[in-house]
């Protein structure tokens, strides 16, 4: 089912959609929600009232074109909201702490095939800026637009080509190879 259909179909009710929408969204949710907020039990509500929150509003939805997108922002809104309200703490969304972490499979794997560039990415991403890695991780790894990586990091569209242009920049001045770069960025976020 397209993501339009699936999304009109949840407007109307459609419990399968619902689901569906659930079933393909809720692990990069849950991804996305821990580089916001390290707190795995925060992280769980919010995505669970995100989902709750759509199905009890389902007639008040917006149209979308991009399903994983509205997800995104209303789970963002939803951690800042909660951790504003919390004994956590809090961070303006503009300075936050935007960590890349290598997991240990991760790590692994990478070793197995690209030990050493792997080694110069990790070192090249220490200069970047959060921003900069937000950047990386909206355009690269989730595949927003430049629109709707500006409307999650509440920034300016050109504001974020010029972030993710110097990311790149970077990388090439530490690396060369910028598909090789663009690979390995896309195995460190899997």
């Amino acid at each position: 089912m397209g993501k339009h259909l699936l999304w009109e179909n949840i407007k109307k009710g459609d419990a399968h959609a619902y689901r569906q929408l659930f079933e393909k969204h809720v692990a990069i949710l849950y991804k996305y929600g821990h580089k916001i907020c390290q707190e795995s039990t925060v992280v769980e509500d919010a995505v669970q009232e995100v989902f709750v929150r759509i199905w009890e509003k389902r007639q008040q939805l917006g149209d979308t074109d991009n399903p994983k997108f509205y997800l995104m922002v209303a789970l963002k809104r939803e951690l800042y909201q909660r951790m504003r309200s919390n004994k956590f703490q809090y961070q303006d969304p503009q300075e936050s702490h935007f960590e890349v972490v290598f997991s240990v499979e991760e790590e692994t794997i990478l070793a197995e095939h690209k030990e050493i560039n792997l080694g110069k990415l990790k070192k090249a991403m220490e200069v970047l800026t959060p921003r900069q890695k937000q950047v990386v991780y909206h355009r690269f790894f989730l595949g927003l637009s430049y629109e709707e990586t500006s409307e999650i990091m509440e920034m300016n569209y050109q504001s974020v080509r010029n972030l993710q242009s110097g990311a790149l920049k970077q990388l090439k001045n530490e690396m060369g190879d910028i598909g090789l770069i663009l690979t390995l960025i896309s195995q460190i976020f899997s």
